[in-house]
This record gives structure tokens, sequence and C-alpha cells, in this order.
């Protein structure tokens, strides 16, 4: 996208915006072949039963709309924003069918609705003000309007959609220190047009005097900023103009350079809007790196921070860990705010998502609300009881505040809840025992030897049980069974798992076993099964690895010209997982396992339709 040389016509570029995201949604739409009144009974039936279907929703509004009923329009239009507060082209469709029917006032209110559902969204903004001008009579309602969204969404990169429209509309009045008042607002902000800006402003001040430009109280401050003139004579109005356009484009400079620093994030933002597709796995990327750069820029500006992660959960926010992420940053400042969020979210774009509650859950927590902590474990595990991290989580919480009894208790209910599905089971026999251990090793052991029987997929089954048994003390005779049967020909463990287990296994071979013959045919049979030293898996990644940044090189290599300088790498703060023994960490790499990972390829499937992004998967493998 270019610096210079944008649209003079907002308003084309405003539709054209609206127009896009308009047809995208219609595209999942298809044609409606039946009479009205059928189709619109069929659809309001699928919509109650799926309520989250965006294409049966959009089918049904274009349904309504067709017979032109403003009492069906009104009623169809709140149910779907309801469900979809985020698709500003619908809130801007419901104010047009308001005015069509004469009605000025209802169509105010549904843009208000609009704004407070999604507070930092530029185009609500720019369509709420644009009709605001264009249909009041008082310019200082209008004003308030455009002052409102200038609080709200000003600071935005793209924010030059709402100061464009505000700039038009003083210039409409013949406001000609309003206009310059304007331009002196914008020219200090990071907005993405503001080179555009710059050079509007000095077309604009050649225009017209000092005196029509600014107040008298302004000439007055530039006059005393003044040095005395060499030919003893007053400073001209236009020597003074040109002292004052100069302090201008130096207050300017710092946002220009806070602009580019950004512009390359920006521009690989394709898709600023929400809708119901999932975004590419470069979009999030660049989200994450985005939030990384501005979280870790010095120095730090926490608004700027927050206004990005509000734009961010617009596009992204059928995506968990956005929410995460931002209610970790917010509980920097203030848990009380972060619990805010996570509330927000659990009754809007991420309803009924576990992971959101386990957050809030931790947070409450952390503040000492313990009351409203079990209530949320136990709200997620309501919504879903056969995910393992949820009852681990639920069963460490009342161990560490109600003891031993309690989370036994929790985890006794979880193994009868559980019975049906092996991946909870079997990881639930996992979490039990290491809570057992200290009081019962050999419990614990018969609990992992039954876990690997429920699961025997699971890395994390197979090493635990390993390592536990290794550390009884030296010598193979103990772990050797677990090996081979873990390791057989017809073992449905993962061949990661399987090369840890080999890597494991030959370490104690080669420290405690003195049959060397033994150990020469270990390595034999080991470098016939891993040639390379490593899984088919890991090798196979390494090449995808190599050939990706063969391929990205000279991008990579172009693009240095226009993005930001290298910033320090900032992690995410991290979802809060199971606790894991230290033994695990001697072969996770090896196995390409970890306690966020999980411990198989099959994600746990009990969310709803909808609310398990693919990129997610991470976080949920192996429950």
């Amino acid at each position: 996208r270019r610096v210079h040389g944008e649209s003079n016509s907002l308003s084309v570029m405003a539709d054209s915006a609206l127009g896009n995201s308009e047809d995208m949604f219609a595209s999942e739409t298809g044609a409606i072949s039946e009479t009205p009144n059928s189709t619109e009974e069929s659809l309001r039936s699928r919509v109650i039963d799926h309520p989250s279907d965006f294409s049966t929703w959009t089918q049904l509004i274009t349904t309504v709309e067709s017979q032109n009923d403003i009492e069906k329009i009104r009623a169809v239009y709140a149910d779907f924003l309801g469900q979809f507060p985020l698709c500003f082209g619908y809130w801007k469709k419901y104010a047009e069918h308001e005015h069509r029917h004469g009605d000025f006032q209802r169509a105010t209110e549904v843009f208000e609705q609009a704004v407070k559902a999604a507070w930092h969204d530029c185009h609500i903004w720019m369509h709420y003000a644009a009709n605001a001008a264009s249909k009041s009579e008082d310019p200082g309602d209008v004003r308030k309007i455009f002052e409102r969204a200038i609080e709200a969404i000003g600071y935005d990169f793209n924010s030059h959609m709402v100061w464009d429209k505000y700039i038009e509309f003083e210039k409409s009045r013949g406001e000609i220190m309003r206009v310059t008042s304007l331009f002196c607002r914008v020219l200090v902000i990071p907005v993405g047009h503001i080179l555009r800006y710059q050079e509007e402003f000095r077309k604009w001040i050649d225009q017209y005097p000092f005196d029509q430009l600014v107040s008298a109280s302004e000439i007055a401050r530039i006059t005393t900023l003044m040095p005395p003139n060499p030919n003893g004579k007053p400073w001209s109005d236009e020597d003074k103009k040109k002292k004052w356009a100069e302090e201008i484009d130096t207050q300017s400079q710092s946002a220009i350079q806070i602009t580019s620093e950004r512009r390359s994030y920006e521009q690989r933002i394709k898709r600023p809007y929400f809708h119901f597709k999932p975004l590419d796995d470069a979009q999030l990327t660049n989200w994450r790196q985005y939030l990384n750069f501005e979280e870790a820029y010095q120095p730090r500006d926490t608004s700027r921070v927050i206004k990005l992660y509000e734009r961010c959960l617009i596009p992204c926010c059928n995506y968990v860990e956005f929410w995460i992420r931002y209610a970790h940053f917010l509980a920097e400042e203030s848990i009380d705010k972060a619990c805010e969020l996570l509330i927000r979210a659990s009754s809007g774009p991420v309803k009924r998502n576990p992971d959101v509650l386990l957050a809030l859950a931790t947070f409450y927590e952390a503040k000492g609300d313990l009351e409203s902590a079990r209530e949320t474990l136990e709200q997620a595990l309501s919504w879903a009881p056969l995910m393992a991290e949820a009852i681990v989580r639920k069963a460490n919480f009342e161990n560490r505040h109600k003891g031993y009894d309690a989370a036994v208790a929790v985890f006794e209910q979880a193994l009868t809840t559980t019975s049906g599905d092996s991946r909870a089971h079997g990881m639930i026999l996992v979490h039990y025992s290491r809570l057992i251990r200290p009081k019962d090793r050999q419990l614990s052991l018969k609990m992992l030897e039954t876990a690997a029987e429920v699961f025997p997929e699971s890395a994390q089954v197979w090493i635990e049980w390993f390592t536990l048994v290794r550390n009884e003390g030296p010598g193979i005779s103990k772990i050797r069974p677990i090996f081979e049967k873990a390791t057989a020909p017809d073992s449905s463990l993962c061949e990661s798992g399987k090369y840890a287990l080999w890597v494991a296994y030959l370490d104690e071979v080669g420290r405690s076993e003195t049959d060397v013959t033994y150990e020469w045919r270990l390595q034999r049979q080991f470098i016939k099964n891993f040639p390379n030293g490593r899984s088919g898996s890991e090798r196979q990644d390494s090449k995808k690895r190599r050939q990706a940044d063969s391929n990205t090189e000279p991008q990579t290599k172009k693009a240095r010209a226009v993005e930001a300088p290298e910033q320090p790498k900032v992690q995410t703060a991290p979802v809060v997982q199971p606790a894991t023994p230290d033994q695990w960490s001697q072969y996770a790499t090896a196995a390409g396992y970890s306690a966020a990972a999980g411990y198989s390829a099959a994600p746990y499937t009990g969310y709803p339709t909808g609310y398990y992004p693919a990129y997610y998967g991470q976080y949920y493998q192996g429950y």
C-alpha cells in the first residue's frame, strides 16, 4: 500500500471496504430457491439449533429483507448482531434500514449499540460519524460523535478513515481554524497516513493568511518565540506562519518514526475486520510478532499496547490464545482487569471454551478469591468433563487449599467420568500417580502400568513409567520389559516416542549393563531403526524447515528495507499448564513432546463446533 496518493474520496474508499466485506460474507450464503415464508421458517429453525452458523444467518437476513417488514428486519438484525457483534457491515445495513423507514433516531441508536459492542473498530466509528455528519442538523452533536471516535480509535494506525471524515466535515462548513486544529492534532499521532497529512497540511496553510489559520493567542505565543529581526523591523505574519509550521513539522517527526517502525507489521495485516472464517498461519504469526514488538518497545506505551490488543481481538476474536495473552498483560498492572477481560471473552466470542475459564480461575486464585476460582473450575469441567487439564487443575487447586484427600476425591471421580475415553483416562492416571507417589510408590507404579494399557499411544505415559522405574536403582532388569513392550513392532506408540525410549534405554544400558554383546546388538538395531540418529518425523520436520528457509530467504532480504528494526524477542505470557516431573525434561526434546504440546496427536473433541481453531491444537493435544 502506498503512503502517498490515497483516494481523495473517503466515501468511495469506505463503501469499497464495506462492499468487499459484505461480498465475502454473501459468497458463503448461496441462493434461496424456496418461497420466502417457507424459507424463513426453515432458516429460523436452523439458527435456533445452530446459532453459530453464519451462513444460515445471512440467508435468513436476506430472506427477511426481501419482505421489507421493518419489525421483522429489526428482530433478525438484533438476533444476528447479538451473535456476531463485530460485523460492522451489518450494523451499517441495519441503520440504513431505519433511515429508509424515516427513523433517524433509531438509526442513531443502532450505531450506539454498534460502538458499544465494538468500541475499538474504526469502521463502525467511521460509519457512525459519517451518518451523523450527513443527517444531523446540529454541528455540535456531530463534533461530539467525532470526538468520541477520536478518543476510542484516534491513535489507531488506520484511524485516518475517521480523521478524514472529521476534516471533511469541518471543511464543508468553512471552519478554517477547526480544520487547522485537526491537522495539528493528527500530525503528532502515529497514524498510517501521516505523510499524506503532512502534505495536505502544507497545502492547506498556503491557502490562508496566518490570522485565519490560528487564534490570536497562538499568534502571540509564536511571536514570543521569534528571535529579534536583524533589520529591526517586526516579523511579518508570513514569517510567523513559517516558524509555526516548522514547529508542527518538528513535533510530527516522532510520530513519523513510530509509524515507520510499525508499517511492516501493518502491511502484513490482510484482514483487519471480523470474519467467521479462520485466519491463515501467516496472519496469526504477524499478530504475535506485532504484539511482541509493541510490548518490548521502549519506552513502553501501555495505552498503545492495549489498543493493539483490542484491534487484534477483532479479526482474532475466536482465538483463545490472544484473549489469554492479553489477560496476562493486563494482570501486570491489575488482576481485576484481567478477570474482567476473561469474563468478557467467556460470555462473547469464545464462550463455552474451558481454557478461558481455566485462565480465569488462575487469576481469581491469584487475588485470593478462592470461591470464585473453585466455581470457575467447576464450570469448566461442566463444559468439558473429559478435559484432562481441567480435571488436573481442579485436583491441584483442591490439594493446595483443602489438602490431599480433596485432591484424591477429584481424581477418583474423574476416573469414573473418563472411563469411556482412553486418552483422558490415561492422562488422569498419570497425574493421579504423581499425587500419590510420595505416599504409595507401588500404587503409583501400578497406575502408570494401567495407563500404558489404557492409552498405549502416549509417549508421556511410557516415559513417565519408564523413568519412575529407572530411578528405583541401577540395572535394566525392571525397565527392559517396559522398553520392549513400548518399542515392539506392534506397539501403537508413535515413532518419536519410541525414539525417546530408545535413547533413554541405551543410556541406562551403557551405564549399568555388563553384557557388552547385548549393548552392541542394541546399538545396531537403533542404527537400523533410526539411521540418521533421529526419528523419521524429526528428519521430515528438519527437511521442511530447510526448504522453508530456502524458499523465504529472498523475500526476507527484500523485506529488510521496509521492516522495523530488530527488537529483543519477548516470550509470550504462557498459558498455565499442569506440572510435570523433572524426569520428563530429560527426554522431551528427543521425543518431540512438551508439557504444553501434550501427549498425543489427537485433539480433545469435546468442544462445540467453531471453538477449536486449527492453530491452537498444541494446547489441547492429548486430552
